[in-house]
């Protein structure tokens, strides 16, 4: 038995019966049997629907006789618990990829109306605009061969939670807050690194966005995980050897820091291959501490990495890191894998269908992208090497 790629927009060829054998893994927490089969034609259905991954066509190609509302059932009316499926899967996962790092990224899922779980008009950096959507962080596993996402967190605006109506129809369980960008990052890699994985990796985030970068940090550092973020040029940082005034380390910032890195930086030595079609950068690290406006305390000392292409007077990119013995080349490298999860993203989970739900609850969104993911994780093995099947015959 081996896992091929296949040529049509279904990922597995399906006699082969490995979609559904690594599902069956992966649903057998459900407590039900039926639930488990269902989940596996689910899981099926998202492999093989051409297009648009709508109940409809997963019901009709997902074999069983499934009626479509019966689906809809499963997914946004059942009361299976995903938590312990995407646990497995970050298990599974781990073992077939065997991760250089744990990467947590966006994803922004444009919608029409008004009324799916979440929705608001707000700025999407992907698009690099304002747009009505559903936002939310994932975490993927990246190992050499490819990458696919472990766990999911749905950012949910104060709208949502304070209208007691919405929060009805929403299906929003009780006691739920507020979830923003920062929370949910931080919350994305305190269960999945704390609780599902057996040893850290570094934790690969871009935190341009994110307006509390020290509780990104401390939370992390808290956790003893390593961790390469970006940062943006605005970022409170002041030079490790900067005097202190009051408890308090005083500096120019993260933009100031890299220019005036500029004259120290050099080439960028690759700890494996050069970036295809990238120019050699050039880079600096300097010894930081990240400050806190709000508190007088000092920061753990960190390490900042800039890089400039060659044109560039001013650095292209600055990242925060803990792992002081890395290599600018290996502080860059990581920081590439959000590319690379950006790549994949693209090429498999349009066609799982990571953005095509269709209901408006928030169960359902959550059953539907947990399934989502088991899909991704079998195409994305599949179509690099025969690693699930390996698995699954030891």
């Amino acid at each position: 038995m081996r896992v091929r790629r296949s040529r049509g927009s279904g990922e597995l060829a399906g006699r082969d019966g490995v979609a559904r054998e690594v599902a069956g893994r992966l649903l057998a927490s459900l407590p039900r049997r039926d639930q488990r089969a269902k989940g596996e034609r689910y899981v099926e259905g998202l492999l093989r629907v051409q297009g648009r991954k709508t109940m409809r066509a997963i019901a009709a190609v997902a074999g069983g006789g499934a009626a479509e509302q019966s689906v809809h059932h499963f997914i946004s009316k059942s009361s299976w618990d995903w938590s312990p499926v995407r646990r497995d899967l970050g298990r599974f996962v781990e073992q077939a990829l065997v991760p250089k790092a744990w990467v947590v990224h966006p994803l922004a899922i444009p919608k029409l109306g008004r009324h799916s779980v979440g929705v608001q008009e707000s700025y999407v950096a992907s698009l690099g605009r304002m747009a009505n959507s559903q936002q939310a962080y994932g975490v993927w596993c990246v190992g050499d061969a490819a990458s696919a996402p472990v766990d999911w967190h749905l950012l949910l605006p104060p709208g949502w939670v304070a209208d007691g109506e919405r929060r009805r129809r929403a299906e929003i369980p009780d006691g739920l807050a507020e979830v923003d960008a920062d929370r949910a990052v931080l919350d994305a890699v305190r269960r999945t690194v704390d609780g599902w994985v057996s040893r850290p990796r570094p934790v690969v985030v871009d935190a341009r966005q994110i307006e509390d970068l020290v509780g990104l940090v401390d939370g992390m550092r808290e956790a003893g995980l390593p961790f390469v973020v970006r940062i943006r040029e605005s970022a409170p940082l002041a030079p490790a050897d900067a005097p202190s005034a009051g408890g308090e380390r005083r500096g120019p910032g993260a933009w100031r820091i890299a220019q005036g890195a500029r004259p120290a930086a050099l080439p960028v030595r690759w700890a494996e291959r050069a970036p295809e079609g990238e120019p050699q950068p050039l880079a600096a690290r300097v010894p930081v501490v990240l400050r806190d406006p709000g508190r007088r305390a000092l920061r753990t000392p960190l390490a900042m990495v800039a890089a400039w292409a060659d044109s560039q007077a001013t650095a292209g990119e600055l990242w925060l890191t803990n792992l002081f013995a890395a290599s600018p080349g290996e502080v860059l490298e990581l920081g590439r894998l959000l590319r690379r999860v950006e790549n994949d993203m693209e090429e498999i989970g349009g066609r799982v269908g990571l953005k095509d739900f269709e209901g408006r609850c928030y169960g359902g969104w959550h059953r539907h992208v947990t399934l989502c993911s088991i899909a991704y994780a079998i195409a994305a093995l599949g179509q690099h090497r025969g690693v699930a099947d390996e698995l699954l015959s030891a």
